[in-house]
């Protein structure tokens, strides 16, 4: 079966189809689709035995950065810009934001998977204790909402995010 990646615009008009059993031939010519990741237990388990995640969904990279697993991003609307661009504030260099506005699919995907491919066993322990301090916050917003507090008794890195200055460009 090949793998494709549909890539839209916002609107949902189709711009391209991207074969990533031709794009990465030369890397693993029996590239899983994941056509039997039919549940979201599933998805999560897969996502943390690959070396690399390559995706289009913010959930997926969220199951794979939250287990160690380094990210590609594949982004065109600005609203998955924004997103990506959000979970790479939050996971540093293990999460790539691959813009499929700027960069060639065909020149440039393979230079970034190599790189991150290469990378990933160091990047591991950054973006475990990124998901470990995320899920504190988490906890800690959880438990002053419960309590009652005021958005004032949270702290600074849970009631705000940096603003990027890239994701709309």
């Amino acid at each position: 079966m090949h793998c494709q990646i549909r890539v839209t615009t916002n609107r949902g008009s189709k711009v391209s189809i991207i074969d990533l059993n031709t794009l990465l031939k030369d890397i693993s010519p029996d590239f899983p689709c994941g056509e039997e990741l039919n549940s979201p237990i599933k998805l999560v388990e897969q996502a943390g035995r690959c070396r690399v995640v390559v995706t289009g969904a913010y959930h997926i990279g969220v199951f794979a950065l939250s287990q160690g697993i380094p990210v590609i991003c594949l982004a065109l609307s600005t609203y998955f810009k924004q997103k990506f661009y959000g979970l790479q504030e939050l996971f540093g260099d293990g999460c790539v934001v691959f813009r499929l506005d700027k960069q060639r699919i065909d020149r440039d995907f393979l230079k970034v998977l190599s790189r991150i491919w290469d990378a990933a066993p160091s990047l591991r322990e950054s973006l475990l204790r990124s998901a470990e301090r995320q899920a504190q916050r988490a906890n800690h917003a959880y438990e002053a909402f419960l309590t009652g507090k005021t958005p004032h008794d949270i702290p600074v890195g849970i009631a705000t995010l940096p603003v990027s200055e890239n994701w709309d460009s």
